[in-house]
């Protein structure tokens, strides 16, 4: 329980800039997720608006809203450290995705890796199934 408490600690008070988290975070773009996609875990961590607007969803995906210390909380106790996550979300640089990665970072898990420019690479690439949120 500690060491949760402490991770989801950490996401709130990072408060490094977004320079130092760049080096820190490793990025992938939609090629490399492309070739490693059977062997990853999908993290969608855009806004609740985000996905309204966008009303779209990549099947298998795990939606972490990252505005919901409940959700971030229950994912850390029951995620797979080993297991490797991509990470992606629909704000400009990256930022809920970066700062989700580090969290995890911190809370030992091993694979983490941000999808760059997130959402907008997904939707604009032909080979990659979306579907329709239910609303």
């Amino acid at each position: 329980m500690k060491k949760h408490i402490i991770c989801f600690l950490a996401f709130f008070l990072f408060t490094v800039s977004a320079a130092a988290q760049e080096d820190e975070v490793r990025f992938i773009d939609v090629d490399q997720y492309l070739a490693a996609k059977d062997n990853v875990m999908l993290l969608d961590v855009r806004s609740v608006k985000s996905r309204s607007l966008s009303r779209q969803e990549i099947p298998g995906e795990t939606w972490l809203n990252p505005k919901n210390e409940e959700a971030l909380e229950s994912f850390l106790k029951t995620a797979d450290t080993e297991k490797a996550y991509v990470i992606f979300c629909s704000c400009p640089e990256d930022k809920y995705s970066i700062r989700i990665a580090q969290v995890l970072a911190d809370c030992n898990f091993e694979k983490v890796f941000v999808l760059k420019d997130g959402w907008d690479a997904l939707r604009r690439e032909e080979d990659i199934e979306k579907v329709n949120i239910e609303q």
